[in-house]
C-alpha cells in the first residue's frame, strides 16, 4: 500500500498532466514584521476581507483545490487569521502554513491544535539573536525559539528551512546544529532574487557547499527527478489583493479573481503557455539539472533570456 506522501504526489502528478488546480497558494497579507532586505513580498497594501476570501476558497475548492498553501507577509499578522483558516479547514482541505515563527498567541495555538494543519514551515535565519538582527533587522529569535517549541510540544507537524544569504551561510554549521537540537528536518532553497542592487548572494561554490552541508547532515539522498512547476497547471497563487498569478515571484500575467476563479485560471494558462514557448531553456545543455523557471528569470531581469547566476545554480 502506497504511504500518504506517495498518493500525494501521485495526485499532484495526475493534476499535473491533466491541468487541475489541485493546489491553491494564498497571500492572506502582504504585512510583516521582519524587514529582511532581500524580501518581494512584503507590501503595505490593503489586504482582501476575511469574506473576499471566503469566497475565493469556495470557488478554489470547487474547482478541485485539495491542498492549500497560506503565505504572507507574515500569515500571523493577519487579525483574520483564525476565521480564514478555519473556514478553509472546513472545506476539507490540507493546509500547509509559511511563517517567520516570531508570532504565536494562545488564539492562533488553539485553532492549530483543534484544525492541525498538515504542515508548518519556518524559515530560519540564524541561530541566536545578533544573527537574526543582521537579516531581519529585529531581535525576534527568542519568539521564534518559543513558537518552535510550543508546536514540537503540542505534536503540530513542523519543519525548518533555510536559504542561502552569505550571512546565513558564514552561520550554516550553527544553524544545522541548531535544527538538530530539536529534532527537526532542516529544509533549504538555493535561489534568493535580487531586489536591491546591495543584495549579496552566495556564488556557485559557496552554493554548492551549502547544499552538501545541508545534504550530509540530514542524510537527504541524491535524486535525479526535475522539479516540475505546477504553475497554471497543478496550481496558481493568489496575492493579497485578490489577482491571481504563477507564483509569488512572478506578477505577469496576473487577473483579478472575482465571480469565476476557473475562468481566469484558464484565461491565464493559455498567456502563460504562449511565453513558455519562447522559453532560452528548450536547447540548453543544463536543461535537466534546471527548474527551467521563468519567474527566477523575471527576477534576473529578463524572461526570455537566461543569466548567469541561474546558470551558475544549474551548474
Amino acid at each position: 500500500m502506497p504511504s500518504y506522501n506517495e498518493f500525494k504526489n501521485n495526485l499532484i502528478d495526475y493534476a499535473y498532466e491533466h491541468k487541475i488546480p489541485i493546489q491553491g497558494e494564498f497571500e492572506i497579507t502582504g504585512n510583516c514584521n521582519f524587514n529582511c532586505l532581500m524580501c518581494y513580498a512584503k507590501s503595505d497594501n490593503p489586504n482582501l476581507k476575511k469574506e473576499e476570501w471566503f469566497k475565493i476558497f469556495d470557488m478554489a475548492h470547487e474547482a478541485g483545490m485539495l491542498y492549500a498553501l497560506l503565505t504572507g507577509g507574515e500569515i500571523f499578522t493577519n487579525k483574520d487569521f483564525k476565521e480564514i483558516y478555519e473556514y478553509l479547514y472546513d472545506l476539507g482541505v490540507k493546509i500547509t502554513l509559511y511563517t517567520n515563527g516570531s508570532i504565536m498567541n494562545d488564539e492562533i495555538l488553539e485553532t492549530l491544535k483543534k484544525r492541525p494543519p498538515e504542515m508548518v514551515a519556518i524559515t530560519l535565519y540564524g541561530y541566536d539573536d545578533e544573527s537574526y538582527l543582521k537579516i531581519t533587522k529585529v531581535h525576534r529569535f527568542e519568539a521564534v525559539n518559543r513558537t518552535i517549541d510550543i508546536l514540537i510540544e503540542n505534536k503540530i507537524n513542523l519543519i525548518l528551512r533555510t536559504i542561502p544569504l552569505p550571512d546565513i551561510y558564514k552561520n550554516l554549521d550553527q544553524i544545522i546544529a541548531y535544527a538538530k537540537s530539536k529534532n527537526l528536518h532542516l529544509g533549504y532553497f538555493l535561489y534568493v532574487s535580487k531586489v536591491k542592487e546591495e543584495t549579496e548572494r552566495l556564488n556557485k561554490f559557496e552554493l554548492l557547499d551549502f547544499e552538501r552541508k545541508i545534504k550530509q547532515a540530514f542524510k537527504i539522498k541524491p535524486t535525479s527527478h526535475k522539479a516540475k512547476c505546477g504553475a497554471f497547471r497543478s496550481g496558481y497563487f493568489i496575492n493579497h489583493k485578490g489577482y491571481m498569478q504563477s507564483c509569488p515571484m512572478m506578477p505577469h500575467p496576473t487577473e483579478k479573481v472575482n465571480d469565476n476563479l476557473m475562468e481566469v485560471f484558464l484565461k491565464l494558462q493559455n498567456i502563460w503557455f504562449e511565453i513558455l514557448k519562447e522559453s532560452p531553456c528548450t536547447n540548453c545543455e543544463l536543461n535537466n539539472s534546471c527548474m527551467t523557471c521563468i519567474a527566477r528569470r523575471y527576477l534576473e531581469g529578463n524572461i526570455f533570456k537566461c543569466s548567469t547566476y541561474l546558470k551558475d545554480i544549474a551548474e
